[in-house]
């Protein structure tokens, strides 16, 4: 019972700093205007507690995925991590965004949309189970 705690826990911190990682990336490419280069209308004007928070919370609960379907996956470490971050992804490509009315893939924010959601859960999900695996070899 103890190890499948400390698994939980490793998991909902790396997720945390992977959430945190997504963020700033997230905002870096705001501020590059990398956003306006491929004409996306994303916006992180500056990391406010509110936005920080949000990240970093989805980021724990995501992480939470390296428990559960980890042993089923050959994948460790920050390969594991980046395949699981294609569920987030698909997650908001295909079910929020549509939700939202922003279209499939999130198309009414702009053509290259999917590929800033990929970029930032790759990088969450690389962070996320690279810090997973290292501190609890799975």
């Amino acid at each position: 019972m103890r190890d499948l705690f400390n698994r939980f826990a490793i998991a909902y911190l790396a997720g945390a700093i992977g959430g945190l990682a997504y963020a700033l990336i997230a905002w870096l490419c705001d501020h590059w205007h990398l956003f306006k280069l491929f004409s996306v209308q994303m916006s992180v004007v500056y990391l406010s507690w509110p936005y920080l928070a949000e990240r970093i919370l989805k980021g724990s609960l995501w992480a939470l995925l390296l428990v559960f379907l980890g042993p089923f996956f050959k994948a460790r470490g920050a390969l594991l991590g980046l395949i699981l971050s294609l569920i987030p992804s698909a997650y908001v490509l295909l079910i929020y965004y549509p939700g939202q009315q922003l279209g499939f893939l999130g198309l009414a924010k702009g053509v290259y949309t999917f590929i800033f959601v990929l970029l930032f859960n790759a990088a969450w999900g690389f962070i996320a189970g690279g810090i997973y695996a290292h501190h609890y070899r799975s």
